[in-house]
């Protein structure tokens, strides 16, 4: 089975309650656990928040909700803490083999289409890569050093631009022991999981994800919603790219299209 994992915070600090803001006509949250219900490939939906407005956004979109803690040190926990408590919950409801993999989608990258998701799903079968996500090649490299207050000199020129530059956030793929490993070797090691982490990648050879598979998107869906601007654009691109005034509905008609999902 894979599991699609949801995670939405009610503190973000840089655009407060970003998740239930109205984009497009609907809080932010439901973009991403629509798309998650009309892929293909995605069997369970689930979404871990601690807030209980974003709670029942995503029960009322069809996700299963899991109930984190309200973590005291909320501002400093890693994405990783809060993944390893839904593992363990949905182990907890439906037992520990029940997932075999399970794809992160975060609200706060809604130009997604399911395609998306079903693509990073079906490479997850085709490599032993532990993360596999989203990104799109740029093809010119410029990259200008700062040398002095609002002037920048121009340092590296590449025609043939041939590394991964910007990760779209689409979704990333795993398996559930990978959190297990990460949780269990830092904690050993360490005895603070997210000061654990950060040593982690210091040394990125030294854990399981030092290299990541990727699937290919367009430019313009890297936009990630963290500041108003952000929102705002990635708005305009939304209506622009995807939704062209049919709303919610485009992606209930791909599901039924593609896979007779109701």
């Amino acid at each position: 089975m894979t599991a699609a994992v949801i995670i939405a915070r009610g503190g973000s600090k840089r655009l407060p309650r970003k998740n239930v803001r109205p984009f497009c006509g609907l809080p932010l949250l439901a973009w991403t656990v629509i798309a998650a219900k009309c892929s293909r490939l995605v069997d369970w939906v689930f979404l871990s928040t601690d807030d209980d407005e974003m709670a029942e956004i995503g029960d009322q979109y069809g996700a299963e909700i899991i109930r984190r803690p309200d973590w005291p040190d909320a501002d400093k926990v890693a994405a990783n803490r809060v993944f390893d408590h839904a593992i363990d919950v949905i182990a907890e409801r439906y037992g520990k083999g029940w997932m075999k993999r399970f794809i992160c989608a975060l609200p706060t990258s809604p130009l997604r289409w399911p395609d998306d998701i079903d693509r990073v799903v079906e490479h997850s079968d085709l490599t032993d890569t532990f993360i596999i996500s989203h990104g799109y090649r740029p093809r010119e490299l410029c990259l200008y050093k700062d040398i002095a207050g609002m002037v920048a000199k121009m340092v590296i020129i590449d025609k043939e631009q041939k590394y991964l530059e910007l990760n779209g956030g689409l979704g990333t793929m795993s398996r559930p022991g990978w959190y297990k490993w990460m949780q269990t070797k830092m904690m050993a090691a360490y005895g603070d999981y997210d000061e654990a982490l950060n040593e982690a990648f210091k040394t990125p050879f030294d854990y399981p994800c030092a290299e990541s598979a990727y699937i290919e998107c367009e430019q313009w869906q890297c936009v990630e919603v963290d500041t108003l601007p952000e929102f705002e654009l990635a708005e305009v691109l939304m209506e622009h790219y995807l939704l062209k005034g049919r709303g919610p509905e485009i992606y209930y008609e791909y599901a039924r299209r593609e896979h007779g999902k109701s």
